[in-house]
């Protein structure tokens, strides 16, 4: 526990209590509803901070500063217990000895995941070059990249989700050097060959042979837990969808209704973060009796 404590620390060093970081809070959470819930747990040293989602800081994302370890003990204990329709993650934060919080991330339009080591691994040892943001998301790194970047270099960025190429699109239409692919990452190889043949995006891209650095932040992003039509969140009412584009492929609910048992246990033993292959049984035949019954649920709740 001291080495997960996150000990808050003021400019001067004094000590000011204990800090956990919360994830996947609700995107209405006020300061005042989380002080409240939280209160239980112990004596809490000033407001809970949250993520300003109007400054397009990163959703779900807050901290509370707790007077001691016991209540900030308390506090991890309650990891995973509902809160506003969602089921919080929460930790001890991590604190530095410079006293700053690693956990907080500077404000954006998306709140990118170690920025400053990403320009420096893949953007500084070739300015000029042609980058590749598979997972494009927001665009967080992306325009992180295309600051460093010189004129001379292009981005090359991939998504599956149609808000993401949206928003993509708009960064394309004011920058030049974005080239948009509405593609998922594992097709790089044969739309880049293509791409960069032609040209590409970018005023130098025509005369590059090849990539410089590829960035994968591989995960689902909080705007696809945000919003309940996607069906990425279980306990909001939403369609039983999943898709990371909407456009085409079927829905998680239609995949159901005919997919054999066997290849249903496949998927859930390889996929579904289990090694029990009863357990992975157990789920298949529940589905496949809801299904035989009419009975399959076509929503999240």
């Amino acid at each position: 526990w001291k080495a997960m404590a996150g000990v808050a620390r003021s400019a001067t060093g004094a000590l000011e209590g204990y800090e956990i970081f919360i994830k996947y809070l609700p995107p209405d959470t006020t300061e005042e509803s989380l002080a409240s819930y939280f209160a239980e747990a112990g004596k809490i040293v000033g407001q809970p901070r949250l993520m300003k989602t109007a400054a397009g800081s990163c959703k779900g994302v807050g901290w509370i500063t707790f007077a001691n370890e016991p209540a900030m003990r308390e506090a991890v204990s309650w990891n995973g217990c509902a809160f506003g329709g969602r089921h919080l993650q929460i930790s001890a934060a991590k604190a530095m000895h410079s006293g700053f919080r690693p956990t907080l991330q500077a404000a954006g339009t998306h709140t990118p995941a170690m920025l400053k080591e990403v320009i420096a691994s893949l953007v500084e040892p070739d300015p000029d070059g042609v980058v590749v943001d598979a997972t494009f998301g927001r665009g967080g790194h992306t325009r992180g990249m295309l600051g460093a970047l010189s004129k001379k270099a292009s981005v090359h960025v991939f998504d599956m989700d149609t808000d993401a190429i949206a928003a993509a699109k708009e960064l394309q239409a004011s920058d030049a050097r974005v080239d948009v692919h509405h593609s998922p990452f594992s097709a790089m190889d044969k739309v880049l060959a293509t791409r960069l043949k032609s040209g590409g995006a970018g005023a130098g891209a025509g005369k590059q042979s090849g990539i410089s650095a590829a960035l994968f932040d591989l995960g689902i992003s909080s705007p696809q837990f945000d919003e309940a039509h996607r069906g990425f969140r279980p306990e909001a009412d939403g369609p039983l969808d999943l898709r990371f584009d909407q456009s085409k492929g079927e829905t998680a609910w239609q995949f159901l209704t005919t997919v054999a048992r066997d290849e249903l246990i496949r998927i859930l033993h390889d996929y579904g973060e289990t090694a029990d292959e009863a357990a992975a049984r157990r789920i298949a035949d529940a589905i496949c009796v809801s299904r035989d019954l009419g009975a399959l649920p076509r929503r999240t709740k």
